[in-house]
This record gives structure tokens, C-alpha cells and sequence, in this order.
């Protein structure tokens, strides 16, 4: 890439240190060797020295300890202009895998040497692996991309010398810490596992940040008086060249075929910038993760037990995982291939409903992807561009909002008629260039309420003679009628997105919550105001969605049937959707659904049977006098209470009846307790739900 920008000011006369940027076609960027009040270099010796007061019992460790396996060390893989960088490659003595993990080290972009994680290449090595430790030009010798070239120049060079030595190569690894890390992680994300020279399989994240440009970030690369070491690497901070920061991020560099990610933590917030949106995007694809949290340690506990060998038993556990999911004869692949919906699947299917509805239907999506993205890309950009905010309670509908909050919403509907989800609306206007919402792989989205909610809060404020606001409501209301698929279900997000997010839908409720606005314009046209060919649409609509419900459920003998969170469009069978939501049945789900098919249970002949079945379904896998507690850090557990109202596992397996966890590697578990302490805690393993439900139809 090119760059224009150049380092103008070193100030230091007021105790401070910063640096500022200005555009200059006739200069490139400056390297700054030393700014006042930097960190001295980054070596092991120091951090033990920074943190063996507060952690007393650490012991740091010696890169040079001898092993079982051979290492070639201080190997010149590439000569620029006055230096040469190395790496070091430890082999192990019966290699168990293709993979080959490259080890970038940390140093905040600045300083660092590849040597700090030798002992782990050697770990990894003893465990089957071959390791490899790089050095890169730091933000002392040349600015960004100059290291991320030396990385992937490694990665190549190591390819073709591997094959040379006919040592297995299949696939890379990429193990990175602190700003290693997120060299690690960025050059994952941009390579991901189809690239066909450098393919990256997984990715080891120690303490690294994936995302550069929110405020959470910049709060503390922006500090007065601080030195920003990201800006050191760039060449200036985010307001002087957001375009170069948001191009760093290795969240927004994912795409759609991106490494398995393994987390391990130090408890610090700072160190989890984007780490969860970076999750949901690898769920989203069924991409293995995991999430390890070592509480009370230093930001640099890889270099001490005794966490140094945690990192090591998580590290090799996570790659053999990986490796077992590229296997040939892998299960998880089957399963992925099956959770598929396109045009092409369903035309080969003879049974399947109108072939050329079904074409409408994947066009009219391809459509709307080209008037969203077109949209996007038309406007002026507005720098520096404010960071969006996420919505934390859902919209009151009893309140009246005022027309600027009104107008606010209305600016962030996309050109295909939807919202995005979790993002605040209705205090800040949208501005030009500014994405959909904080989400843009779910812009627009039925998922979490959205779409439905907001278009509940137009019609309860609309205005007959409102004309912008009844041209919104329109849109919106025919996006949701031209999302439902010909199979009568609606998928979590139209334009389709691929993957699980083309299956009928239940899971939080996105069928449901679409049902229940439609039947409700049904029952008060009056206040709705919308012509008649509006309101045949929409009942047309409601009895295909029903008979979509009825046909998708699951019965497990003549008395009971349930559903799961999505359903297959075409054969109607359970699928799974992210890596610890497996294809089996859903109580909060199958309650959600009772609730709609009982506003309409005279329609149609089978609602009736429909309903007692799973009612009856609900009964049976009902926990009473016990409920379910998450203490903050400390998993979570059942506890009894013989006032609790009724407590139902969220998954129950559909040949054994049993309830059923998973963890981020998608294995399945029998109890909560089994799982990591992150899944425990994000996650809504048990529900209330069907309780409502109970409270109408009896105990």
C-alpha cells in the first residue's frame, strides 16, 4: 500500500511525548528511533522485574532450556536493506500434523525479540508440531506494512524450505502475543484458511487486541501526555489516519472463510478489544473458537509459570482440535455442508416448492445486497467518524418519542427496508458514510427484534400525514413480506448472509416476533392504516408462516413434538447454528412458538394437535423448586428453591430426551459445569421462558 503521511512534530518541552501527521505527496513516512517517555526494550528480564512484588511465586522462563527436539536456530529467511531477520524452527521427532505454527512476538509494535517464545516453539514442537519464531521490523527500524510483509515473507519462505527438507507442511498456524498478537490475528483474518498459497487453519491470540478503532481502543492510544505505540507503527494517530487504522483491524479484515481463533486472557478489559464481535463473526461461520480467561495476572503471563505451561496445554489442545476438523473424513464438515441453503441446493430437490419462486426469491436478495452496499459506498465520508452506540433496553412502546428521535431511526433504515440490531437509533442521526449499525453483518436483520421493533415503534407514532414516515413503514413491512422464503419460514436476516442464516428461523424468537407483528396489524387494521392490498399480503403471509410451524416440528411419538432454533427449509430437519448450538430441540424456542400458533389455532387443521404436543413435550422436560445461578468468575450451578416458578434446560437431544451443552468446539456435554467458564457465563443454558407459557394452559 502507499502512504502520504509524514511524522512533522516530536514534542517533549512539557513532559510529554506525541506525534502528528500531516498529507505531503512529496515526502514518505518518517521512522521515529526514540520518543521521551517510551518504554524501555521489551525483554523477560524487565517484565519480572516490573511484577515479581505483586506475583511473588512467578518464576520467568529460560528460552534456552534444553528439550527432547532439534531446533535450527538464527536462520536468515530475508536480507532488507541494512539488516537481516531470522527465525528459528524447532521440529518435532514424529510429526502428528501438517500444521506449522509461526510465533510472532510482542513488544508493542516497538521492540520484542523473537527468542521470548522459543521455549513454547520447542512445547509445540515436543507436541507434534513444527514451530517456527520470526523476527520482523519493528516500528524502530521501518512503519507499517514493513513487518507484516516480513511475516508473510516468512510464512513463504518457510513453505518452500520445509518442502526442500521434506518435513509435512500442510497448513499454517499463527501464534502471536500482545501486539504480536495482533499482527497474528490481522494476518489471519486477511490470508483465512482459503487462501491457496498461505492458507491459515487457526490462530493463538495471547492478550492481543482485534480491533483498532473504537473508543474503548482509543481511549487509551489517544491519552494526552501518553505515547501511543500503535501510532508510533502507523505513523499517526487514529484522528490523523483512521483510514490506516481501521485497515489494522483485524476485525474488520475477517471475511468469510476465516482461521479457527483460540483466546487466552489475562483478565484485563483493555486486552479484550474486539474479541467478541471477532467471536460472533467466527460462530456465525462455524468456525472453531475458544475463550481461556487466566484471572490476577500480568499482561505478559506467557513468559512465567505458572501459566506459561496453561498456555502451552491450551495451545496444543486448540491445534490438534483444529486438525481434526480438516480432516477429510471430519464430521463437523459434514455438518457444515448440510446447514446450507442456495439456489443450487434447492433446485435439486424435486419436491421442492416452485423452482422459480425460489429464484425470485435469491435474486430479489441480490438485489438489495448490490442498493445496500451501493448506498454505502456513494456517500461522502464523514472523518473523523463517531463511534456508534449499542442499545441496552429495548424500545418502550407506551412512550411517545420525539419527531428527532424519529428521524434518527428513519436515517439509519438501510435502502432494502431493515435495521441492524443492538445499536442505539433514536439519540444520534446517522451520519454520511457511517455504517448501518455497530453490527454490518446484520444490517439489516430480524435478529434480537430488529427490523420488527422498529418498525412497532413507526406504526405506534405514525402519522397519516407523515409521508416520509408512512414511505418507511411500507418499506419495512414489505422487506419482511418479501423475506419470507416460499418454503412459508423466514430466515434470521434478509438479504440472505449464507450459511445457518438462511434456515427457517426460531432461535430468539425472529419467526415469532414477526408473526405476532403481522396478526396484530390483522386484529387493529384500523390503526394501522394501511390500504387492502396490505392487509391480503400480510394474511396470506400469516397462514404460510403457520403452516411453515406446523410443518417443521419434530414429533417424538404420537403425544409430543417440539422444534429446535432452525430448522432445514427444504427437509425440514433440525440444523445447528453456531459451534455450541447443536441441531437439537429448544424449549425457549418451541414455548415461543405455542404463543403464536395459539392466536391462530382454528386456521388450519393441524395448529390444534400442534400446540397440545408441545405443550405436553414442555411439561415433561419441566424442572421445578430448583433455579439456575451464574456467580460472576465462578461458572454457574442449579439451586434449590421451592419457590422458583419452573426452570427448563434451553437444549434437549431429540433421541434421548436429555439436555444437552456445548462448548466453543462444538463437543457436546451432558452438564453445565462441564463447560468453560466464559460459555457458562454468556450464555442462557437454561430458561423461564415456557413459564408464561404454563401460567396460561395450567400447570
Amino acid at each position: 500500500m502507499s502512504c502520504n503521511w509524514i511524522i512533522v512534530a516530536c514534542i517533549a518541552c512539557l513532559g510529554t511525548a506525541s506525534i502528528s501527521v500531516r498529507a505531503d505527496n512529496s515526502h514518505t513516512p518518517q521512522v521515529v528511533n526514540h520518543i521521551p517517555g517510551e518504554m524501555p526494550e521489551y525483554t523477560i528480564a524487565r517484565e519480572y522485574q516490573k511484577h515479581r512484588t505483586r506475583y511473588p511465586y512467578i518464576e520467568p522462563i529460560n528460552p534456552d532450556m534444553a528439550t527432547a527436539v532439534q531446533c535450527q536456530e538464527n536462520i536468515t529467511y530475508r536480507s532488507v536493506t541494512d539488516r537481516s531477520l531470522a527465525l528459528d524452527v524447532c521440529f518435532p521427532d514424529a510429526p502428528i500434523s501438517s500444521i506449522t505454527v509461526v510465533l510472532v512476538h510482542g513488544g508493542g509494535w516497538r521492540s520484542g525479540h523473537r527468542s521470548h517464545l522459543k521455549l513454547l516453539a520447542k512445547r509445540l514442537a515436543e507436541a507434534g508440531f513444527v514451530a517456527a519464531t520470526v523476527d520482523y521490523r519493528t516500528s524502530r527500524v521501518a512503519l507499517y506494512p514493513a513487518g507484516m510483509k516480513d511475516l508473510e515473507y516468512a510464512m513463504h519462505w518457510l513453505k518452500n524450505k520445509l518442502r526442500a527438507w521434506q518435513v509435512p507442511h500442510g497448513q499454517f498456524a499463527l501464534l502471536g502475543a500482545s501486539s504480536g498478537a495482533h499482527m497474528a490475528s490481522l494476518l489471519g483474518a486477511r490470508l483465512g484458511t482459503a487462501d491457496k498459497q498461505l492458507p491459515v487453519v487457526a490462530v493463538i491470540n495471547l492478550d492481543g487486541i482485534v480491533e483498532t478503532i473504537s473508543a474503548h481502543v482509543r481511549k487509551h492510544e489517544d491519552r494526552p501526555g501518553k505515547v501511543s505505540y500503535l501510532a508510533l507503527w502507523l505513523g499517526g494517530r487514529y484522528v490523523e489516519a483512521p483510514a490506516l487504522w481501521r485497515e489494522v483491524s483485524p476485525l474488520h479484515a475477517l471475511g468469510e472463510d476465516p482461521p479457527a481463533t483460540l483466546f487466552i486472557n489475562s483478565s484485563a478489559p483493555r486486552f479484550h478489544a474486539g474479541r467478541d464481535r471477532y467471536l460472533k463473526h467466527l460462530e456465525e461461520r462455524q468456525k472453531l473458537s475458544r475463550v481461556v480467561e487466566i484471572p490476577d495476572t500480568p499482561h505478559t503471563f506467557w513468559l512465567f509459570e505458572p501459566w506459561f505451561s496453561k498456555v502451552v496445554t491450551e495451545t496444543t489442545q486448540f491445534l490438534r482440535r483444529v486438525d481434526a476438523r480438516h480432516s477429510a473424513d471430519s464430521g463437523a464438515v459434514v455438518a457444515r455442508s448440510q446447514a446450507n441453503l442456495d439456489l443450487s441446493r434447492v433446485l435439486t430437490f424435486s419436491d421442492a416448492q416452485n423452482h422459480d419462486e425460489w429464484r425470485s426469491y435469491f435474486e430479489r436478495s441480490a438485489v438489495l445486497v448490490l442498493r445496500d452496499s451501493e448506498a454505502l459506498r456513494s456517500e461522502p465520508k464523514t472523518v473523523p467518524m463517531p463511534a456508534l452506540v449499542r442499545r441496552r433496553a429495548p424500545y418502550d412502546m407506551s412512550r411517545i418519542y420525539s419527531p428527532e428521535a424519529l428521524d434518527s431511526l428513519l436515517s439509519f433504515q438501510t435502502p432494502s427496508g431493515g435495521w441492524g440490531k443492538n445499536t442505539e437509533f433514536l439519540t444520534q442521526a446517522r451520519l454520511p458514510g457511517q455504517d448501518w449499525s455497530l453490527e454490518m453483518d446484520y444490517a439489516p436483520t430480524f435478529d434480537n427484534g430488529a427490523t420488527t421493533s422498529e418498525l412497532r415503534l413507526l406504526l405506534n407514532a405514525w402519522d397519516v400525514r407523515d409521508q416520509q414516515m408512512a414511505a418507511s413503514i411500507k418499506r419495512a413491512l414489505d422487506l419482511i413480506l418479501v423475506a419470507q422464503m416460499p418454503s412459508g419460514g423466514w430466515p434470521q436476516s434478509y438479504p440472505l448472509r449464507g450459511g445457518y442464516h438462511n434456515m427457517h428461523t426460531y432461535n430468539d424468537g425472529v419467526t415469532a416476533s414477526i408473526l405476532h407483528l403481522l396478526m396484530d396489524i390483522q386484529d387493529h387494521p384500523e390503526g394501522f392504516q394501511l390500504e387492502p392490498e396490505w392487509q391480503k399480503r400480510i394474511e396470506n403471509s400469516v397462514l404460510a408462516g403457520l403452516i411453515s410451524i406446523v410443518n417443521d416440528q419434530v414429533w417424538l411419538d404420537e403425544q409430543t413434538g417440539a422444534w429446535g432454533q432452525q430448522h432445514d427449509p427444504i427437509d425440514h430437519s433440525l440444523t445447528g447454528a453456531r459451534s455450541y448450538e447443536l441441531p437439537v430441540l429448544a424449549t425457549a424456542e418451541t414455548a415461543g412458538l405455542v404463543s403464536v400458533l395459539q392466536r391462530r389455532s382454528n386456521v388450519y387443521p393441524k395448529i390444534k394437535p400442534a400446540i397440545a404436543g408441545a405443550i405436553a413435550w414442555l411439561r415433561m422436560h419441566r424442572l421445578s423448586g430448583v433455579r439456575w445461578l451464574r456467580p460472576l468468575s465462578s461458572g454457574s450451578g442449579l439451586l434449590a428453591d421451592d419457590g422458583a416458578a419452573g426452570l427448563w434446560p434451553r437444549f434437549i437431544d431429540p433421541v434421548s430426551q436429555t439436555a444437552v451443552f456445548a462448548d466453543r468446539d462444538g463437543i457436546r456435554r451432558t452438564s453445565v459445569t462441564q463447560l468453560s467458564v466464559e460459555r457458562q457465563q454468556g450464555y442462557g443454558w437454561y430458561t423461564t421462558v415456557p413459564a408464561a407459557l404454563f401460567n396460561v394452559t395450567g400447570p
